[in-house]
C-alpha cells in the first residue's frame, strides 16, 4: 500500500481541486483515509489510482512504482463494461456524409479521436508554425507532420479534461472547415447530418487499443493520443510521445487498408 500521512492527504485534496466535483473529491479522500487495501469497490479503486498519480506527480513514487501500482489497481472484472465494437461500415457511411457536406476535412480530424470541443479550440487558434515549449521540455512548432499523420500541440487544461496533442491523418491541403462554435458544430453534425459524433472517439480508442496489443505498444501511447490524464515529464514523456507516434502511424496504415481514408 502507498504511504499515507496528513500532509500527503492535504496535498491530495489540493491535487483533486478542479479535477473532480466536490462530492467526488470528498469520496476519494475518504476512501484513501480508510486505508482499505486492496480496494474492492469501483469508486475506491478509482480513488487509489488518483492517489498514486498524485504521489508520482510530487516525486514520492518512481515511474516504475507508479506503473506497478496502476497495473495492480484494476477495476473489478464484474464491473467492467463490455463495449460493443463500432463497425467499420458505419464509419464509412459517416465518411461519405461528412465529405459530401461543407465540413469536408473535419472527417479526418474526427478520425484522430479528439473531443469535438478540443477540435474547435484548435481550429479557433490554429498556428501551425508557432514555436512553443512542449511537455517534453523542447521548443518545437505546434504542428508536426510525417508522411502519414500530423500531431498538433494544443496544450490546454479544463478541469479533468485536458489535451496536449491532437493527432489526425495527413490532409493534402490546409484545413478547409467553415468556422462554427462548438454548439453549432455539434448540432450540425448530430441534427443536420445525423452523425453520432461520440462514436468516432469510441471507434478510434478501440482500434488503437487493438493495435497496441497486437504490436506490443504500451497503453500509455493510447492515453496520450486520446488525451487522458498522463502524469509524466521530461524523458519519460518523450518516450510516451514516441510510442504514440509509432502507434498512430500503424493506425493510419490500418485506416488506409480498410478504405477509411
Amino acid at each position: 500500500m502507498p504511504e499515507i500521512d496528513n500532509e500527503l492527504l492535504e496535498g491530495f485534496r489540493n491535487y483533486l481541486l478542479n479535477k473532480v466535483s466536490e462530492d467526488t473529491l470528498r469520496d476519494y479522500v475518504n476512501a484513501v483515509v480508510k486505508q482499505e487495501w486492496p480496494p474492492i469497490k469501483h469508486s475506491h479503486v478509482k480513488a487509489w489510482r488518483n492517489y498514486v498519480q498524485y504521489l508520482f506527480s510530487i516525486g514520492r513514487l518512481s515511474w516504475e512504482e507508479k506503473a506497478r501500482y496502476l497495473d495492480f489497481l484494476k477495476l473489478p472484472r464484474s464491473e467492467r463494461k463490455v463495449e460493443e465494437e463500432v463497425p467499420v461500415p458505419l464509419i464509412i457511411k459517416y465518411k461519405e456524409i461528412i465529405l459530401g457536406s461543407e465540413l469536408g476535412d473535419l472527417y479526418y480530424l474526427l478520425l484522430g479521436g479528439a473531443r469535438l470541443e478540443h477540435l474547435v479550440r484548435m481550429l479557433e487558434s490554429y498556428a501551425p508554425e508557432e514555436v512553443v515549449k512542449h511537455p517534453t521540455g523542447r521548443f518545437e512548432p505546434r504542428l508536426y507532420c510525417s508522411r502519414l499523420y500530423c500531431r498538433y500541440y494544443l496544450g490546454i487544461r479544463k478541469g479533468s479534461k485536458r489535451v496536449d496533442y491532437i493527432y489526425f491523418p495527413i490532409i493534402s491541403d490546409s484545413l478547409m472547415i467553415p468556422w462554427m462554435t462548438y454548439r453549432q458544430l455539434r448540432d450540425y453534425l448530430n441534427k443536420r447530418l445525423g452523425i453520432r459524433v461520440k462514436l468516432f472517439r469510441k471507434f478510434v480508442n478501440q482500434r488503437l487499443e487493438s493495435l497496441a496489443e497486437q504490436y506490443n505498444i504500451r497503453l500509455d501511447a493510447v492515453n496520450l493520443i486520446m488525451s487522458r490524464e498522463l502524469s509524466v515529464t521530461g524523458a519519460h514523456y518523450l518516450n510516451v510521445r514516441d510510442w504514440a507516434d509509432k502507434l498512430f502511424k500503424l493506425y493510419v496504415e490500418w485506416l488506409r487498408r480498410n478504405k477509411l481514408i
